[in-house]
């Protein structure tokens, strides 16, 4: 598998359409997932981002593909990794903020374990 994501400019059903090198430019891949309409292929691009253990750039694909579930077992599951620029509670706490209303469920049931080890940050 090569270190490819897609190109935000080619349909997603282009398969010509990896040519954005995660390894050569990094920078630019946070910017191209952020776009509303970025054309990355959630399984293609969720296997290369784990592979390179860009956890943070996962989190941003899931959450722009509306998979919140996803984004937040990532964030829980990096929560106590020593390594991980995810290490903690404070990117959950971000994230279930930016949840609304209709996700009061996801809410409910990633919020207990920042609760549990935070208390303050855990009602903000």
């Amino acid at each position: 598998s090569s270190p490819f994501l897609f190109s935000p400019h080619l349909s997603s059903s282009s398969p010509s359409s990896l040519l954005l090198p995660l390894q050569t430019n990094v920078a630019l891949v946070s910017p191209l997932l952020r776009l509303e309409n970025n054309h990355c292929h959630i399984e293609e691009s969720e296997l290369v981002l784990k592979k390179a253990h860009k956890y943070s750039e996962l989190i941003i694909l899931y959450e722009k593909k509306g998979l919140h579930q996803k984004a937040l077992q990532v964030l829980l599951d990096q929560s106590t990794k020593a390594n991980s620029p995810l290490k903690g509670h404070e990117r959950t706490v971000q994230y279930l903020q930016r949840l609304g209303v209709e996700n009061l469920g996801m809410i409910f049931e990633f919020s207990p374990w920042v609760l549990k080890i935070c208390p303050e940050d855990g009602l903000k």
